[in-house]
């Protein structure tokens, strides 16, 4: 198996990184790839990562080819470098290799990129020959200065010594300048010089001689040597010098008993043999068997004489034999093998061996194989516990690539070192990219601060030391996806540990949770929604009630007013006062006529109208209201749609908010009214709550005001909320919009930001159908009445008597109540008619209604005049009168009260 190469990519654009990756993987197939971009970056790299070749752009945003080339000479000098550019000129190309990098590349002709990895690798070859060879030489010269064994350089001449080496001279007990120069016979013992002479002659003749001598040293005692002397001859053959190795053998000849000690030893290492489970046996070369331990004679159930000079075939199945003869002429032919081998056995089936086979040379040539060696192992179990492994292996692949839930695996460094393929459905990214990511890439950073102290707290090296300590911990984290928008996961990281207990890193399993956050933020979205509803509902109840009460009381206010001024001259003092009373009163109706109208019960007289045309209408009067330091500009849509509502309430939503506006610029501004037909679809309403799909007209106010913050907006429709200075507003004015745009089924929608003007958008409900012309209703003068019956009912004591005074006055004659059970009583004891009855709406126990509905089914000719502070379901669907219906809003005067009973009654 070809090893794997490391390549480390210096370069910040992933697509030039990706052309590199796949030229380089034209040469260099089994090859591994890192980028990087930055300095820490790359040093992080060469500590890790142990690059076998580095590819480096020469100019990067943040980093630099030739610093990159300058960190990686002074750290792996041996690695080679290529600068691969963009564009660079020769100047800084002669530059790049004199500062050592090994070639350089034009992105250009990024294909020449194949033959510079080439001529890299190449080149990397000869420098190691190279440094071999130099090696070697120095090694010859380490090798005859620090020899264990003598070496001596001699003349064939003289048979004197030109140079010994140290062992050499001192084994002789002679320093080496002591031996240079005199005869090589001194060395050796008296009784071998003459034998020695002869040998001389053979060296020479032959070139070559081994033989056994003795030596004597400076002391003149002797010892046994082993010498092999060679004549080294030119070209004409004669001898110009003589190389001899001198081996001090005293040790093997007082060593030679240990060699029948070996003896024994191979005897135990049989026995030794014959005592392992695995099956151990040698073979010739016609694969027949010469030798086998005792555990390969119980496999084949025979003793060593039957085994011996037999092959396979007397024990296996043909294919069988044939599997093996193959092996075996593979290792007669030089090979060592080490493979698995299925073998059929009859005795105990299909089993499986790990069988190794060597060849065993002949020595000393080493040229022949005369046998070879095989040793086999039984894993076949091992074999069945591998395939259960790798069963459950796929099922554990199929549960992690099929399942939702993003895993992955971390060291202690928060290094991910494995994830599942769900992230990179859920991120996009790869484990490559992962690998080299920190920690902070993978979280936003709030999520990165919790997930730090989370770890803090349960990381600590007190709980990392407890071996049986399990530690996990979870929480929702908001993550990065390579596109760079976010998701929310909800994750699970438990630390993992190695059978002792060690810390290995952590398990993180995390459930992409991101459309439950939105659901859930959209919930609180509506929730927020439905509470300020709620309390806006509220509020108008609120707002309702005070105003029925006060109604009430500002009935009695006026109506004793209005009778008192009509008996006192205008002359008298008295009367101008009676008519400030009356003023003030008036102008209370005003206000809580504002609160009726965002409690939507005001009532109201709507018409079909055209908005451009009463827009119009209004104009002048708008113009004199704002000042003329402001310019009104009017924008009306062409032919918009007809709405239906009381005109008044137009006046009012423009007038509250055009005073709104001029309040809001100072000095010098621009307003803007305009009308738009307007289609709202479903989607837009999904965004918008309270809004219903369907036909609008829309009526836009905008102004170049001081605009409004977030939270003033929140508050702008709340009754009595005001930005203004104490006594120079009432807070309704806001409200009152709202409540009449609601009332007539529309919305409301405001846009301000602080210094930028307001924007408000009013939607009314285009009409669908005939318009209808209705004459505007004018209160003529007092017409007294002509002595009719009214039966008057009011549980408020001070209206009852206010009331049977003002029907006096007008001629009426009156029947009074304080509760509708009490008018049901008067009404069956009165014996005479009785013409109308005049009847407070709310009321205890009874409704002003219902009362009506029980006295007209016994005098169906009774006519009805209802009266309230407000309205109510009972007369009035959203504050629109039934068809047929008198009512009188209270408080009213006795001019308007003498209208609505000629009405009634006539």
């Amino acid at each position: 198996m070809e090893a794997t190469i490391n390549v480390l990519i210096v370069e910040d654009l992933p697509t030039d990184a990706e052309l590199n990756e796949r030229e380089v993987r034209q040469v260099l197939p089994h090859s591994r790839f890192m980028r990087v971009e930055t300095r820490e970056e790359f040093l992080a790299a060469l500590e890790s990562f142990h690059p076998d070749l580095i590819l480096c752009d020469y100019k990067l945003p943040r980093f630099d080819g030739l610093t990159a080339l300058d960190l990686a000479c002074g750290r792996i000098p041996e690695t080679p470098f290529i600068i691969v550019t963009g564009s660079i000129n020769e100047d800084t190309a002669v530059e790049c290799m004199k500062a050592g990098a090994w070639d350089y590349v034009i992105k250009e002709h990024i294909r020449r990129l194949q033959t510079a990895v080439n001529g890299c690798f190449e080149k990397k070859a000869l420098r190691r020959e190279q440094k071999i060879a130099l090696e070697k030489s120095r090694r010859w010269e380490r090798v005859f200065e620090k020899a264990h064994f003598g070496l001596g350089h001699a003349d064939p001449a003289t048979n004197t010594f030109i140079e010994v080496n140290p062992t050499f001279a001192r084994e002789r007990g002679y320093a080496p300048n002591e031996l240079v120069g005199r005869s090589i016979l001194d060395v050796y013992a008296a009784d071998e010089r003459e034998t020695m002479k002869k040998r001389f002659n053979d060296i020479d003749n032959q070139g070559h001689l081994v033989f056994e001598t003795k030596h004597v040293r400076k002391d003149d005692s002797t010892f046994p040597v082993l010498m092999e002397v060679t004549t080294i001859k030119d070209d004409d053959g004669r001898p110009i010098s003589r190389i001899a190795y001198a081996l001090n053998i005293t040790q093997i000849k007082q060593s030679e008993h240990q060699l029948r000690s070996a003896l024994a030893e191979a005897q135990r290492l049989r026995e030794a043999l014959d005592r392992v489970p695995s099956y151990v046996y040698m073979k010739d070369q016609k694969s027949r068997y010469i030798y086998a331990n005792k555990t390969t004679l119980e496999l084949f159930g025979c003793s060593a004489e039957e085994l011996i000079n037999n092959d396979d075939s007397h024990f296996f199945p043909p294919a069988t034999v044939e599997q093996l003869k193959s092996i075996d002429a593979r290792v007669f032919a030089g090979e060592q093998t080490a493979e698995e081998v299925y073998v059929n056995n009859p005795a105990n089936g299909q089993r499986v061996y790990w069988e190794v086979k060597t060849p065993i040379y002949e020595e000393p040539e080493r040229k022949k194989i005369p046998a070879l060696l095989g040793i086999s192992t039984d894993i076949t179990l091992q074999k069945q516990t591998e395939k259960s492994l790798r069963e459950s292996e796929q099922q554990l692949r199929l549960i992690t690539e099929n399942m939702r839930d993003m895993i992955w695996l971390m060291d202690m460094n928060f290094r991910t070192t494995w994830i599942s393929p769900s992230v990179f459905r859920g991120r996009g990214f790869t484990l490559e990219e992962l690998a080299s990511m920190r920690l902070e890439g993978h979280l936003t950073q709030e999520s990165l601060n919790r997930v730090l102290n989370m770890a803090a707290v349960q990381l600590t090296s007190e709980k990392l030391g407890d071996p049986h300590l399990e530690i996990s911990f979870s929480d929702e984290f908001e993550c990065f996806r390579k596109d760079g928008s976010t998701l929310w996961t909800e994750t699970t990281i438990t630390l993992l540990r190695d059978p002792d207990g060690e810390p290995t890193g952590l398990l993180g399993v995390a459930r992409d949770i991101t459309y439950r956050k939105k659901a859930e933020e959209e919930r609180e979205k509506l929730q927020a929604q439905l509470l300020h509803a709620q309390k806006m509902e509220s509020i108008g109840r609120l707002a309702g009630g005070v105003a029925h009460d006060y109604n009430n009381m500002l009935s009695v206010i006026l109506g004793y007013t209005e009778m008192a001024i009509d008996q006192v001259n205008q002359s008298d003092p008295l009367h101008a006062d009676l008519m400030e009373i009356y003023t003030a009163g008036k102008r209370s109706m005003e206000i809580t006529g504002q609160l009726l109208a965002f409690a939507r019960k005001q009532i109201i007289n709507p018409r079909v109208i055209d908005l451009n045309k009463t827009m119009e209408g209004m104009l002048k009067m708008l113009r004199r209201l704002i000042g003329e330091d402001i310019d009104l500009e009017w924008h009306p849509a062409a032919r918009v749609w007809p709405v239906k509502m009381d005109p008044f309430q137009i006046d009012q939503i423009l007038a509250n908010l055009c005073v709104n506006a001029r309040d809001a610029i100072s000095g010098v501004g621009k307003m803007t009214i305009e009308t738009k037909n307007i289609v709202l679809d479903a989607d837009y309403c999904a965004h918008h709550a309270g809004f219903i799909p369907g036909e609008y007209v829309m009526l836009a106010v905008s102004d170049t005001g001081c605009g409004m913050d977030r939270e003033t907006l929140e508050s702008i429709f709340e009754p009595f909320f005001t930005t203004k200075e104490v006594g120079k507003g009432t807070g309704l004015g806001m409200a009152t919009v709202y409540g009449i745009v609601k009332q007539n089924n529309g919305f409301v929608n405001v846009y301000s930001e602080p210094e930028k003007g307001t924007t408000f958008r009013i939607y009314l409900l285009r009409h669908v159908g005939e318009s209808e012309d209705k004459p505007t209703e004018r209160i003529a003068e007092i017409i007294p009445g002509r002595g009719e019956t009214i039966l008057l009912v009011e549980d408020e004591p001070v209206i009852i008597t206010m009331g049977k005074l003002m029907l006096k006055k007008l001629g009426y004659q009156s029947l009074a109540a304080s509760s509708p059970g009490e008018a049901i009583r008067l009404a069956s004891e009165h014996g005479g008619e009785i013409h109308l009855l005049l009847t407070d709406v709310v009321m205890p126990k009874m409704n002003g209604k219902d009362l009506a509905d029980q006295l007209k089914s016994r005098y169906p000719h009774l006519k009805v005049l209802f009266m309230s502070g407000y309205t109510a379901d009972a007369v009035a669907h959203h504050g629109i009168l039934e068809k047929g219906v008198h009512f009188i809003q209270k408080p009213f005067s006795q001019k308007e009260l003498a209208a609505k009973l000629r009405a009634a009654l006539d």
